[in-house]
This record gives C-alpha cells, sequence and structure tokens, in this order.
C-alpha cells in the first residue's frame, strides 16, 4: 500500500477531504483556501440575493462568517501549523478580496434580478 501511496501522491482535494495535514508548499494551502472562500462568497450571495438581505450589518455578517469560517477551517479542521505557512495574517487573507468582490457581485445580481 505504501508503493501506491508513493507512485501516486494525495491531490490537493483529497488532502481536504481526509483533513490531512501534510501539506508540501505553502502555494498548495493557499489554492485550498482560495477555493474555499470563492465557494463560500458563492453560496452567500446567492442566500444573500434570494432573501431580501441588505445593508451593512449582513455586509459584516458575511465578512465575519468569511473570516471565522476560514480561520476554522485551516485551524480545527486541517490542523496546520500557520507559523509555518507564513503566520495567521497570510492565511486569514489569501483570497480575501476576490471573494469579497465575488460575494457582492453575486449578491447584488441576485438581488435585483429577484426583487426588482
Amino acid at each position: 500500500m505504501s508503493k501506491v501511496s508513493k507512485a501516486y501522491p494525495k491531490t490537493s482535494w483529497q488532502k481536504v477531504l481526509s483533513g490531512s495535514s501534510d501539506w508540501e508548499t505553502t502555494e498548495e494551502i493557499l489554492d485550498v483556501i482560495h477555493w474555499l472562500r470563492m465557494s463560500l462568497s458563492l453560496v452567500c450571495g446567492l442566500i444573500f440575493g434570494v432573501t431580501p438581505l441588505v445593508g451593512m450589518t449582513f455586509l459584516l455578517s458575511y465578512i465575519a462568517l468569511n473570516m471565522l469560517g476560514t480561520f476554522l477551517f485551516y485551524n480545527s479542521y486541517l490542523r496546520v501549523d500557520a507559523e509555518q505557512f507564513g503566520g495567521h495574517a497570510i492565511l486569514l487573507t489569501e483570497a480575501a478580496m476576490p471573494s469579497l468582490a465575488c460575494f457582492l457581485m453575486l449578491w447584488i445580481t441576485t438581488y435585483s434580478a429577484l426583487h426588482f
């Protein structure tokens, strides 16, 4: 079995699904965090747009949910050592602005299409 695992190394998504903490490069974990955030922004953008949630309160709640979700994901689920990958600041800010832009675009578009 060890020959198979060496011949076919785990992909990033296999590591995520297994909760593995053997990340080889910083780029690998940052890619996973990036796509986690983008997925979360798509789901939240649709939910916030379909249900008529508007205002600064919900924007701030998305930002808090995004930061907390990312922190819990890499700290509790993946159990990675943040210092090994540049610290909490690097991991928490990875893809923060692109995911916020994606969330806002989807939230505004969905809300405008359904409620106007």
